[in-house]
């Protein structure tokens, strides 16, 4: 009876160390395919969006002016209205009658202004009307450069006594500007791509252009009367024409992004009990 109880004792204590190490085993399996699933499930980063790239470029061009514009301008009082505003015509007339036998043509000569206004003096503490005042002027534009003191001199001897709006120009500026506007588009275009190349990108397109400037700049003059007498003050010499881009462009990366391989599960340990 004794031996019957101690082989029965026996087989009890095996089945329950086959249900500990069943149950191990099993525990492994589901943390293994918990952290295998979890793995898998990882959504893969989505590529970053396209970054942008601002730049500049600047294209100009230094040049000797071959024409210029110059208004000349009458000013006369009277003490009437028609008065002031007859003797103002007549003096442009005849600063233009001046012009025209110094070889200017007619269509180079317009008529910018003729302004009539009261003229008040300050006296005992009140405004009194004296009379009144006629201003004109006339524009005229010249590719004669060596010429030009001659038209001021003949221009104050017929009877002008303003001069203002000395311009200096380019006869092809128009075609000089889109040829700097090329070229600046040109220079902004090789600096995006050298800091993009620099940074593992490549310029991909155009977002946008801004032209924040493309003129001649630097030859405007107001002359004084007394400068009339001197030639050396309508030396052109040379003047600048300058064309500015700024460029937006839009960048992406020169290889492909690919997702970081991820790190294996650590495997679970477990261990059995005797």
């Amino acid at each position: 009876m004794t031996g019957l109880q101690t082989g029965h004792g026996a087989g009890a204590a095996c089945r329950a160390f086959a249900r500990r190490l069943f149950g191990g085993l099993l525990a492994w399996v589901l943390v293994a395919g918990l952290a295998g699933g979890a793995a898998a499930q990882e959504p893969v980063p989505e590529p970053l969006p396209y970054g942008r790239l601002t730049v500049e470029g600047v294209a100009s061009r230094t040049v000797v002016p071959d024409q210029a514009t110059i208004d000349f301008g009458v000013r006369q009082e009277a003490a009437s209205a028609q008065a002031a505003f007859d003797s103002a015509q007549f003096l442009l007339s005849m600063v233009v009658t001046a012009l025209k036998a110094n070889d200017v043509p007619e269509e180079a000569i317009r008529t910018t202004g003729l302004t009539l206004h009261p003229v008040y003096r300050y006296e005992e503490g009140a405004s009194k009307l004296v009379g009144y005042a006629a201003e004109g002027s006339v524009r005229v534009e010249t590719r004669d450069l060596r010429r030009l003191a001659n038209l001021i001199d003949a221009a104050v001897a017929a009877g002008a006594n303003r001069i203002a709006n000395l311009q200096y120009g380019v006869s092809d500026e128009q075609a000089l500007r889109e040829e700097l506007l090329t070229e600046a588009a040109r220079q902004a275009r090789e600096k995006a791509e050298r800091i993009a190349g620099a940074l593992g990108q490549t310029v991909k397109s155009v977002a946008q252009v801004r032209e924040s400037s493309a003129r001649a700049f630097g030859l405007q003059r107001s002359v004084a009367l007394e400068a009339a007498a001197d030639a050396s003050f309508v030396l052109p010499g040379t003047m600048a024409i300058e064309a500015r881009l700024e460029v937006e462009f839009i960048l992406a990366p020169a290889k492909p992004m690919t997702a970081l391989p991820h790190p294996e599960p650590e495997e679970a340990e477990t261990t059995a009990e005797p």
